[in-house]
């Protein structure tokens, strides 16, 4: 991803549309590239007031993909940088599924899927989410159960997400490997090993 030449603090109007000037003079008429220029002035001064960030796509209109983005690239690229920016707004310019990808790269809930083993059902899916949900509300989270298929539950914890799909994927395996270890005898927190009479597979997805 490359940084271009968004506006700084103290970049004035006639610099942003000298800048400007210099990488469309051959594509677009100056008069247009004047015009665009104020409206990119303007967008970048509000952009510092909110602590915002503009992302722009590689489809984004040209004139404004030079002026105003404080990064460029493809939406992945662009959704991973979203994913660590401290600002308040983030603004996604270019192709509507963007904002999408970050969301993934954000989830916004954690998800834990109790599946019953032979001799296991509700009662013992319901046991284990009892388990997760003492720790999962010790970490300040509030999770609630649903019931998945005739004797599954997932649990679903709301997130604030700021935490990337990573790093939520690794608390869940984290909490289904606590349970393993406190209560073997009910719960399985690795889906490819067998699961014995009575007890309940945890999975993360």
């Amino acid at each position: 991803m490359t940084r271009i030449f968004a506006a700084q603090d103290t970049q004035t109007f006639e610099e942003l549309l000298e800048a400007m000037r210099v990488k469309l003079r051959r594509l677009i008429p100056d008069v247009e590239i004047r015009a665009k220029a104020r409206l990119a002035f303007e967008i970048n001064t509000l952009k510092r007031r909110l602590n915002a960030i503009i992302l722009g796509h590689n489809y984004m209109e040209p004139a404004l993909y030079c002026s105003v983005p404080d990064n460029v690239g493809d939406s992945l690229q662009l959704a991973r940088f979203s994913a660590q920016s401290n600002a308040d707004i983030i603004v996604f310019c270019g192709v509507k599924f963007m904002a999408e990808t970050a969301k993934i790269l954000n989830p916004d809930r954690m998800v834990l899927d109790l599946d019953p083993g032979p001799g296991a059902g509700l009662q013992e899916c319901a046991e284990v989410a009892r388990l997760a949900r003492v720790i999962l509300t010790g970490m300040g989270l509030d999770p609630m159960p649903v019931t998945s298929g005739s004797k599954g539950i997932h649990l679903y914890a709301p997130l604030d997400g700021k935490q990337t799909s990573d790093e939520v994927s690794e608390v869940a395996h984290e909490l289904a490997r606590a349970l393993e270890a406190d209560h073997p005898d009910l719960v399985v927190s690795d889906l490819k090993k067998a699961l014995r009479g009575g007890q309940v597979g945890t999975d993360t997805p």
